[in-house]
């Protein structure tokens, strides 16, 4: 029962927002939904940005791939599971956001910030990340096929077991980048750019497969172990 829970996770948890009570805030020009739980709120056609939305939980609002995000302050805000396919997040702060199993598929992504964001098991086929922070990011188990990510920054992202076919990392900045368990294919690192130590693994990992379409460049770049532990 609620009443046993540890006391740091009383603290920690979000106060219920009902369609009512957001009406009610909007009416008397209260912006402030931090650390609130929309519970069936309908954001249709709300722009998000004139929100502090920090650390709120929208996994329950209606209408939520309707609402406008461009500009919007979604700081660890929690989005699990959402269907957020083929709308405009761009200039979106998203940074420690809970993204795991979202379906970003066809989403505009440009110039937003999800560093550090989780976004395990999502679906980010097809999508613009073009300019994008993504440092620390955690793309476990994410498919990213065709997926744009040029001029981004994923500094010590983690793509392990990500499916990177056909992604576009021209021009990014792959410091620390960690690919493990990837499948190489047509993949453009044009121009990347990779710390000393990852050009140390490329080269003990030269033998990764060659498939059409990756030239010798790509996969001196691409950083693809074989399997060994580090």
């Amino acid at each position: 029962m609620e009443f046993f829970y540890p006391l740091i996770d009383l603290i920690r948890r979000k106060k219920p927002l009902t369609q009512k009570q957001f009406v009610e805030k909007l009416q008397s020009n209260d912006y402030d939904l931090r650390r609130r739980r929309f519970i069936n709120v309908d954001l249709r056609g709300i722009e998000l940005a004139q929100f502090k939305l920090q650390e709120s939980d929208l996994r329950f609002a209606r209408n939520l791939s309707q609402a406008v995000f461009p500009g919007a302050i979604l700081t660890k805000c929690d989005l699990r599971g959402c269907n957020l396919s083929g709308i405009n997040l761009s200039q979106t702060i998203l940074s420690g956001a809970r993204l795991q199993n979202v379906n970003l598929s066809r989403s505009a992504c440009i110039k937003a910030n999800f560093s550090y964001a989780k976004l395990h098991k999502a679906n980010c086929t097809g999508t613009i990340f073009s300019g994008t922070n993504l440092s620390h990011i955690k793309f476990n188990r994410t498919n990213l096929v065709g997926a744009r990510l040029d001029r981004t920054n994923l500094t010590k992202a983690d793509f392990s077991w990500a499916n990177i076919n056909w992604c576009d990392f021209s021009n990014a900045n792959l410091a620390r980048v960690r690919f493990w368990g990837n499948l190489p294919g047509s993949i453009n690192f044009h121009n990347t750019s990779l710390d000393e130590e990852q050009m140390k693994q490329a080269r003990r990992d030269v033998r990764s497969i060659v498939s059409p379409g990756m030239s010798l460049k790509d996969i001196l770049f691409g950083n693809y172990p074989t399997g060994r532990k580090r």
